[in-house]
């Protein structure tokens, strides 16, 4: 298996959970595909005449690599494919742009660059795309982009048949004017009943505060509609100089009124917020602290969050390379269980066990799990 020569930076699963992208430091994308754990044959539709390397251990098949940027790559994710089809990807670097790109054969061995969007004017560190049916009538293609200049951009493909052009909608900036790391977009196609048009996001950066941005219907102009604050202080200067938001997720609103985001601090907390559905149309931006505080991680930084499909189960990883995975005891979010945690992969013994209870003593994740949550763990 060709790995990269670097640290991987970003990890994305794409819409049906067969395929990862990763990103590095080595300024490299590569592409996986699942294969069968029971069977060392090319996944279905992989060209053997192609095939670049395989691990029957690991159970992924590398498909493509690529010099993607001229700096480290920061983030990888997958568009929508019922709007793009199943081969578009956008990544972002340090070397402050966007770049969006297309696989070139069905096999998925081959890609091509379809546009770079240089707006930035500093390291882009969050890239997104909202779910493609978001805004109403129509089908959009929006991608969101967060940058370390303090400027969160949105860019349309207005034009599905020619992704070549993505002009830039918006332009923005948080109050804090912070630079900025990540971004997330509302699973959620509709927000409400009465608000069909409705898009929104959150995004956070240098400093302990995230922000909810949303779009009123009919419009593409976001406004701030939330600040998710710490509940150890109402002031910043009363908490960490140094503390950061690595990542934000929001969850999926399956059957629930109230939405729900998770935020992941350098300091090892994991904090989740809860959010009615009416903070969307506020006259003025509402404040909330966290209904629950997830510190399993400290003192390590927690660097990624991830929900599952439903909405009812957390994924976080930290800088040490530990993953945990959370389920909540109530319906209020209020109290959590870590249901078990993949320890970092120095600490596994020649068995490849971790000696201890990771998901049920020492049982491995299933690979549907995997698709579903371990997209939240950074690989080293």
């Amino acid at each position: 298996m060709a790995l990269h020569a670097d640290n991987v930076t970003d990890m994305s699963f794409d819409y049906y959970g067969l395929r990862v992208a990763t990103g590095s430091l080595d300024r490299s994308v590569k592409i996986w595909q699942a294969v069968a754990a029971t069977s060392g044959d090319a996944p279905r539709g992989a060209d053997q005449s192609e095939e670049r390397g395989s691990s029957a251990e690991s159970g992924w098949k590398l498909l493509a690599s690529w010099a993607a940027h001229q700096g480290a790559v920061l983030r990888v994710a997958w568009a929508p494919p019922h709007a793009c089809g199943p081969g578009v990807l956008a990544t972002c670097g340090a070397d402050r742009k966007v770049c969006v790109w297309e696989q070139m054969s069905a096999s998925g061995t081959q890609w091509q660059s379809l546009a770079k969007l240089v707006d930035a004017r500093d390291e882009v560190r969050g890239v997104a795309f909202a779910p493609s049916a978001a805004g109403g009538a129509g089908v959009r293609v929006l991608l969101a982009a967060a940058a370390a200049d303090g400027f969160l951009r949105v860019y349309e493909a207005r034009d599905l048949a020619n992704l070549h052009q993505w002009p830039l909608v918006q332009e923005l900036s948080t109050p804090s004017a912070i630079p900025l790391r990540c971004v997330h977009w509302c699973p959620a196609a509709h927000l409400s009943l009465h608000a069909s048009a409705t898009t929104a996001f959150v995004v956070g950066g240098d400093g302990p505060v995230a922000y909810v941005y949303a779009a009123p219907p009919h419009t593409s102009r976001w406004q701030l509609a939330a600040i998710l604050r710490q509940p150890e202080a109402v002031n910043a200067s009363d908490l960490p100089s140094d503390l950061v938001v690595n990542d934000v997720a929001w969850a999926p609103s399956v059957g629930r009124n109230s939405h729900f985001i998770a935020v992941a601090l350098s300091s090892g907390a994991v904090c989740v917020f809860e959010l009615g559905a009416d903070v969307f149309w506020p006259a003025s931006a509402v404040e909330a602290i966290p209904c629950a505080k997830l510190s399993a991680h400290a003192p390590h930084s927690a660097q990624r969050v991830a929900w599952n499909l439903a909405g009812t189960m957390l994924a976080s990883s930290d800088s040490s390379g530990t993953m945990r995975l959370w389920t909540p005891d109530d319906p209020t979010f209020s109290s959590w269980t870590c249901i078990g945690h993949v320890p970092p992969p120095i600490e596994r013994n020649d068995n490849g066990d971790s000696g201890d209870n990771a998901f049920g003593a020492g049982a491995a994740i299933p690979a549907s799990e995997a698709a579903q949550h371990a997209k939240a763990n950074i690989i080293t």
